[in-house]
């Protein structure tokens, strides 16, 4: 037992300063815990089939280790590591020297360490362990994981190994293997938040939303500071009950906590929940977010906003899309048509859709819009001209033969207009169309 001692006295110093706590990583909690860097640098036991013996000069190696650490002399400690003759052949102060330089964050070098460790002693159940925490923390997950599984096979069920082989299954997509790995990893490490966050995400990724919004919610009794963990807990609760999944991204929102995505999210939700003004807001934080939201869901979002009535809304995002993008374009012009201002409409946008037939005189959607536009300025036969030619494009023929078809009820010519307006119920079936060509027909 006394070998023991010595390593557990040089080791548990090792770990007293949390150089790497800050460093970036995607459990980066875990790295900051006192239980984990303990577990991490803390002694083996005397197991000969999975740790090597200690023979009395490396006890005395590790003795001279030891007193540096105790008084505060790491470099002493890692400099008289590096210049024993007798590194090369002992897997015990290979392990002892990575197990510091990974300390002090020279990750590359710790690997390289406990990698020659193994190599001295193959079945060093402690070395795989580390040598996997370090390819995690290089995010190296394919790396970490076979020295993890063969951690475990020669018998480790500590926390850590267990918890770290849950992230590393996470990660490559397999949540029932990680679901199980990270509720052992809690009989050994309870309290650690880490492992019950990895719990919850893994039973949401097997649809258990109910079990994971219950420990989300638990997680947040104990720190409810976590942004994170009203997201997650916002997610479980998508389906099971929207009312609070809204809920925690506007508190969340109140406290400037949402990025633009979660702002696109949490804008939608207010859509669905017929709060058209509240979405409207969050499209226009997430435009202004760091970063702002992706042009493809600021053009989705305008449209939303535009199929809900808010033209002027809509328009205001749409002025954030670069001038010269085709969608941007036709959503700018359908922002006007719709928008009550629009009288006049801008020269600026009618030169823009025309700009877009310039590029593709057979656009069909282009088409229609500079008809409805000609419509507007009080040029009927133009407008006409442009619908039948729009009417050509399958994918809005209906729609054309629509608009052609009230611009000709409106000119008082009934009979052209029946025609129009039953080729476009034809094309695409609608009721509230079939109603319009009765009422014309009762003209």
């Amino acid at each position: 037992m006394k070998r023991s001692f010595f390593i557990l006295f040089a080791l548990v110093y090792a770990c007293a300063a949390p150089v790497f706590a800050d460093d970036p990583f995607p459990i980066d909690r875990t790295w900051s815990s006192l239980a984990f860097r303990k577990a991490l640098t803390a002694s083996y036991g005397v197991d000969a089939r999975i740790e090597p013996t200690v023979d009395p000069e490396e006890q005395g190696e590790l003795q001279l280790v030891a007193s540096d650490l105790a008084s505060g002399r790491r470099t002493d400690a890692i400099r008289l590591l590096r210049n024993n003759l007798r590194l090369d052949n002992s897997a015990v102060l290979q392990f002892t020297l990575a197990g510091l330089l990974f300390e002090e964050g020279e990750t590359a070098a710790a690997m390289r360490g406990f990698e020659k460790a193994l190599e001295l002693h193959p079945n060093f159940r402690d070395a795989h362990r580390n040598l996997a925490v370090a390819h995690l923390r290089a995010e190296q997950t394919d790396q970490a994981f076979p020295h993890l599984v063969r951690a475990v096979e020669l018998g480790a069920r500590d926390g850590i190994t267990l918890g770290f082989l849950g992230y590393c299954h996470s990660q490559a997509d397999r949540p029932q293997p990680a679901l199980q790995a990270y509720r052992m990893a809690q009989l050994t490490q309870p309290d650690e938040l880490q492992w019950q966050q990895g719990e919850a995400h893994s039973l949401a990724a097997l649809g258990e939303n109910r079990a994971s919004a219950a420990i989300f919610r638990r997680l947040l009794d104990a720190e409810p500071d976590r942004t994170a963990f009203w997201l997650a807990e916002a997610r479980a609760l998508l389906d099971l009950d929207p009312e609070r999944a809204l809920a925690n991204l506007e508190f969340l929102r109140r406290r400037k906590a949402l990025d633009a995505d979660n702002l696109h999210v949490l804008g939608s939700m207010y859509l669905n929940q017929s709060v058209p003004e509240e979405a409207a807001a969050c499209f226009r934080a997430a435009l202004s977010a760091a970063p702002p939201l992706a042009a493809e869901k600021v053009a989705s979002a305008a449209e939303a906003l535009l199929a809900v009535g808010l033209p002027d809304e809509a328009n205001t995002l749409a002025a954030s899309l670069p001038a010269t993008d085709a969608n941007a374009i036709r959503l700018r012009a359908l922002c006007e048509l719709a928008s009550e201002n629009a009288t006049p409409v801008r020269p600026a946008v009618v030169a823009s859709v025309e700009s877009l037939l310039e590029r593709n005189p057979l656009d069909g959607q282009a088409l229609l819009l500079l008809g409805q536009f000609r419509e507007a300025e009080g040029k009927p036969q133009a407008a006409a001209l442009l619908f039948e030619q729009a009417a050509r494009d399958p994918e809005h023929a209906a729609e054309a033969l629509r608009h052609h078809g009230m611009l000709q009820v409106r000119l008082r010519e009934i009979p052209a207009a029946l025609n129009l307006l039953q080729r476009s119920h034809n094309l695409s079936p609608d009721p509230g169309l079939a109603k319009l060509i009765d009422a014309v027909r009762a003209l």
